[in-house]
């Protein structure tokens, strides 16, 4: 990326964003970091390729990600992968 792209990044322009809306799914990240990804997204993707959410927990990053495409107008692809293995208590989420 270029030095711009990389100035604007730490400028950090996704605080101006209203919160992502995740609705009932509970996430471990801030809402900073929802942000910060649907900006990336709907800033920076070209179409080209497939999104990768590794370790999405529940999907509160996955929302995230698909508002950005959503609002970007591209066609895209998220694909979402994790390892864990829920505790008995994630059903209650």
């Amino acid at each position: 990326m270029s030095s711009v792209v990389w100035d604007r990044i730490r400028a950090r322009p996704w605080l101006d964003d209203p919160p992502v809306d995740v609705g009932p799914t509970v996430t471990m990240l801030h809402s900073e970091e929802l942000r910060m990804l649907r900006w990336l997204v709907r800033e920076h993707y070209t179409g080209a390729g497939h999104i990768m959410d590794l370790g999405c927990f529940l999907g509160g990053s996955t929302i995230a990600l698909a508002q950005g495409l959503q609002e970007s107008g591209k066609a895209g692809w998220i694909e979402t992968f994790d390892l864990f293995r829920a505790e008995d208590y994630a059903g209650e989420l």
